[in-house]
């Protein structure tokens, strides 16, 4: 029984939906393969960061070489216990740049560069 056949018998929707379904899980099992054993959870990690932000691992491997390692916001090396959180802005997508969790908490959404310089001289000032 051919492709045709089948879909005429069960209906086209429930089998494009079946083959798009094998499809997915031959592919995550390929991805799995040639990624050397990589995690599923993983692939499915990185595949939403390429969706959400447009980077692979190459290029948050770049951004992490080019930042020496360690968070630009307070200088904290990055490793098992401390991960990275890529900062961007929220308006224009545009990557920062890597930040330690409590660095990137610290800059919300609205904060701007001029709002920045102000609090920090408010801060300075109050001193």
């Amino acid at each position: 029984m051919n492709l045709l056949e089948i879909e005429k018998q069960i209906g086209r929707r429930t089998i494009s939906w079946r083959a798009s379904d094998h499809l997915r899980a031959k592919g995550a099992r390929q991805v799995y393969e040639l990624r050397g054993g990589t995690k599923y959870s993983e692939v499915l990690r990185e595949e939403a960061r390429y969706r959400k932000y447009g980077l692979t691992g190459e290029d948050v491997g770049v951004l992490l070489v080019n930042q020496g390692g360690v968070c630009v916001g307070c200088g904290v090396t990055f490793n098992a216990e401390t991960n990275f959180m890529i900062d961007h802005d929220h308006e224009t997508g545009k990557v920062r740049g890597l930040l330690c969790r409590e660095c990137n908490l610290a800059v919300p959404r609205w904060m701007t560069p001029g709002k920045l310089r102000k609090l920090a001289k408010y801060l300075e000032d109050a001193s």
